[in-house]
């Protein structure tokens, strides 16, 4: 792993190790812990981590999908960023097991693509309920901002370099700001996560808006995978899938598993005479999953009154989605789940 970019500080400002703290950085009460030295287990203030992620509602990450690439955009809310024109994507390492204010689809980049040869520097703390450290990942350099040197370990976030690991402070939200357009490689992995019950970041004022409010992990993969299918948008499968052998992540696994579970709830209205290998079954097993994408009960159950049994929806719903996905074994993969 490349190191991240190392910096010389005056040297008045400058710490040695955890725990020397220097009152004139922001950043020190927000510092990180000592690692656990029990196996299997983090303490809150001392979190590793190998990746950060980006989540998004359902219909933003299908527009990055097809971009291959998340936008930058200007910061809007509290930040001291948000009078210049700064444009930037937002990460993060931190996990809410309560849902995400962001949406239900997690981008997760591995470290390696996100902070080698870059600038990085303090932006700030915002007092909300659990507050957020913000820092600036950048090409550009900006001599109103303080740098800040994940190497000392004196902050929130912290590379050990010892164990090439990096650690950030669980008890705070830890916001990574990327300027700059972020490219989806083939490193890039996407998982799901729940939506918050209660809080959405695209309505603040008015969450009962958003359609995804409250929607657990795997019936937001249904949707998603249901509306990349329906619309035909390209997708690489490594997203989703170990290439060597071809084994989905149990995210996606989850996923299959939530949309094929429909067909057993009407199951005795499954009634018609098309089987799964049949000529016309792909056109109507594309049709099921664009009235599931978008939430049509009728017309998922009528579509589905046309097969034999809830088998045959099954198969020939795999064998597309192995199709789109590019996944090689329909076979497997169907008795996988």
């Amino acid at each position: 792993m490349k190191q991240p970019k190392s910096f010389s500080l005056d040297s008045d400002l400058k710490t040695t190790s955890i725990g020397n703290y220097d009152m004139k950085k922001e950043w020190n009460k927000f510092c990180v812990g000592v690692p656990s030295s029990k196996k299997n287990f983090s303490n809150p203030d001392c979190v590793p981590f190998s990746t950060i992620s980006h989540v998004s509602h359902i219909h933003s990450a299908l527009s990055i999908i097809r971009k291959n690439h998340l936008s930058a955009g200007l910061v809007i809310d509290k930040s001291i960023l948000n009078k210049e024109r700064i444009l930037v994507n937002w990460l993060s390492p931190n996990h809410w097991s309560d849902g995400f204010r962001y949406g239900n689809i997690s981008f997760d980049f591995p470290i390696d693509d996100i902070f080698p040869n870059k600038n990085i520097y303090w932006i700030e703390s915002i007092a909300y309920g659990i507050p957020a450290c913000r820092i600036l990942i950048t090409d550009k350099e900006y001599s109103s901002l303080r740098e800040y040197d994940p190497n000392i370990g004196d902050g929130p976030w912290w590379y050990n370099k010892e164990n090439d690991t990096h650690y950030f402070n669980g008890k705070f939200c830890v916001e990574f700001m990327y300027e700059n357009n972020l490219e989806i490689t083939d490193e890039t992995k996407i998982s799901f996560v729940g939506h918050h019950p209660q809080w959405c970041a695209d309505n603040r004022n008015n969450p009962s808006n958003c359609e995804d409010l409250g929607l657990i992990s795997s019936k937001a993969g249904s949707l998603f995978i249901s509306k990349v299918i329906s619309s035909s948008i390209p997708i690489n499968k490594k997203y989703f899938v170990k290439e060597e052998q071809e084994k989905p992540t149990i995210d996606f696994e989850s996923a299959c598993s939530t949309y094929l579970s429909k067909f057993y709830k009407i199951e005795k209205d499954i009634t018609g005479k098309l089987r799964y290998n049949d000529s016309k079954s792909i056109p109507f097993a594309r049709a099921l999953f664009t009235s599931y994408a978008n939430q049509n009960v009728d017309e998922f159950n009528l579509f589905a009154s046309y097969f034999k049994s809830s088998d045959d929806i099954k198969k020939v719903s795999i064998i597309l989605l192995c199709n789109h996905f590019n996944i090689s074994d329909w076979e497997k993969f169907y008795n996988n789940l």
